[in-house]
């Protein structure tokens, strides 16, 4: 194809997908964890939600769509593709629902602490914007 043949295309600037900030390492472990024990069976699989899981839990290598700044620490930053931050949103809204469930079930898969903060912290994901 000539580029030549469209100027009004070879004239757009292309934009590189840029990363969302996301939170830092322990609270995304908690949360990819919780995604591992419950999602296999309660959840629609979010890709936002499964990279996350996978770049955390196994250290699967997805640096194209999550960043994490510094592996030695749990307290740096994790961000994740800007495009799949909605993805991650709805994994993580599905996600509360599950834990909900799985917290009034009468024998519960996760620690009530750690339901409770990767409640929380849903919520603070779903709010991102």
């Amino acid at each position: 194809m000539n580029i030549e043949a469209f100027p009004e295309y070879a004239a757009v600037k292309r934009r590189e997908p840029s990363f969302a900030y996301i939170g830092q390492v322990w609270e995304m472990e908690i949360l990819a964890r919780a995604f591992t024990v419950l999602g296999c069976t309660h959840l629609i699989v979010s890709d936002g939600l499964s990279f996350l899981a996978d770049r955390l839990v196994n250290g699967a290598r997805h640096e194209s769509f999550v960043r994490i700044s510094d592996q030695d620490d749990d307290h740096d930053d994790v961000d994740i593709r800007d495009y799949l931050l909605d993805d991650l949103q709805d994994g993580c809204a599905q996600l509360a629902v599950a834990i909900a469930k799985d917290q009034c079930s009468s024998s519960p898969r996760i620690l009530r602490a750690a339901a409770d903060h990767a409640s929380n912290f849903c919520r603070e994901i779903c709010h991102l914007s």
